[in-house]
């Protein structure tokens, strides 16, 4: 079955940080993106109305190839049936999950995507919603302004408040560790 599918766990436990972010192919539109970091996430590439869209679901290993395939078809399953989106994870806890539920723009959510991998799923990604606390997103907010790069700290915070807003209503998270932290010496708000 792995021949057919595309990826292997033989290929998978060789991809090795890069240069550059790649992707690892697989069935079904699944791919496995491999961050300059190391860091490696599910994605699943869709359309709707013919406009190509990118669902993310949870790192590797923490989601097994077994399980982001069943995701995939999951997903599948409710784009066929009219759902869009990240509606496939509710309730799976996937701080990626959130982060693409949330209610951005299609053009906004991709620069969102991008700094929240770039910036936070490095740091803190791994962990589930629920275990994320107001230390874990200051010291990613410190790293951040230590650049430095005080807007995109703002606007890091910002957005991972969103996403926590959006856990919260959604009954996956039960507080926003983000939502005003201690100033530092170089001020985030």
């Amino acid at each position: 079955m792995a021949a057919a599918q595309g990826l292997s766990h033989a290929k998978i436990r060789k991809a090795a940080a890069g240069e550059r972010p790649y992707k690892l192919t697989d069935a079904g539109g699944l791919n496995l993106h491999v961050l300059r970091t190391g860091t490696r996430i599910w994605r699943m590439r869709y359309e709707i109305a013919g406009r190509e869209k990118r669902l993310t679901l949870d790192p590797y290993p923490d989601m097994s190839l077994a399980a982001a395939r069943e995701a995939g078809a999951e997903a599948r399953k409710l784009l066929r049936q009219g759902c869009a989106g990240g509606g496939a994870l509710r309730g799976s806890g996937s701080r990626v999950a959130c982060a693409l539920q949330a209610h951005w723009s299609d053009t906004h959510a991709q620069d969102v995507l991008l700094s929240l991998e770039r910036d936070v799923f490095a740091a803190i990604g791994a962990k589930d919603v629920r275990e994320i606390t107001p230390a874990d997103a200051q010291a990613v907010l410190r790293a951040i302004e230590a650049r430095p790069a005080i807007e995109t700290a703002k606007r890091v915070r910002q957005r991972i408040s969103a996403v926590f807003v959006f856990a919260i209503g959604s009954g996956l998270a039960t507080q926003d560790p983000a939502p005003v932290l201690p100033r530092s010496n170089v001020t985030l708000f």
